[in-house]
């Protein structure tokens, strides 16, 4: 898959072409849920070492709309109030754009293929952000139960060509088994996406808001 290149701490992107999406499925829930299966080691190779912590791969979605102002988000079901982008956990050997890809389409119902979507609406996949340490971030539940300290989030970008509300061409019912994760979702800016999301994951997404600027003025402006 496409993603990014580069050494000597320098941010660089590539565009990624789509490929085709793994149909596994996820064995572990959202880190705030319910965690099932028992006990036992987190799969190791869905995790990430971060200052000698273990942390949980989990690729997560930036869909700009047609004009890059806004960003699709959801409000997480049973947590009225907070909001963040489509994101869950990676299965190995996918690449952040494959795991992006098939979560968008788990927790929103969009595709890369438009003809699957709502009113045929059309998405593409524009870049990988470079995996960065400072992505990652605690949370406690099954996580903690499985020695994971947290999750360390993958940034894929894409491109919505529409502006139109998406409650008229998503589809939050769950799908490919999973269960819902948002109840309603709207576009916002990314300095408002970062204000709304849950307090543990704002470093993040204040590091990915920087990190992802290059991107949007090469495709938006």
């Amino acid at each position: 898959g496409g993603g990014y290149r580069g050494g000597g701490g320098r941010r660089m992107y590539s565009s990624s072409s789509p490929t085709a999406i793994t149909k596994a499925k996820k064995q572990q829930p959202k880190e705030d849920k319910t965690e099932g299966g028992g006990g036992g080691e987190y799969n190791p190779e869905k995790t990430a070492i971060v200052d000698g912590k273990k942390y949980r791969k989990c690729a997560c979605a930036i869909v700009f709309n047609d004009s890059g102002s806004h960003v699709l988000v959801g409000e997480r079901a049973g947590k009225s109030g907070s909001w963040n982008l489509p994101q869950g956990g990676m299965e190995p050997k996918e690449t952040t754009a494959e795991a992006a890809t098939r979560e968008l389409y788990e927790e929103t119902g969009i595709s890369l293929d438009s003809s699957k979507n709502k009113k045929n609406i059309q998405v593409e996949l524009l870049s990988v952000l470079e995996n960065d340490d400072a992505y990652a971030y605690s949370a406690g539940g099954w996580l903690e139960k499985k020695g994971l300290a947290g999750q360390r989030l993958e940034f894929a970008v894409f491109r919505c060509k529409t502006s139109a509300d998406p409650m008229e061409f998503v589809n939050l019912e769950g799908l490919d088994g999973e269960p819902a994760e948002f109840t309603q979702m709207k576009w916002m800016s990314l300095d408002e996406c970062v204000e709304s999301v849950w307090e543990a994951k704002k470093k993040a997404y204040e590091k990915m808001r920087v990190n992802v600027e290059p991107i949007v003025r090469k495709h938006f402006y």
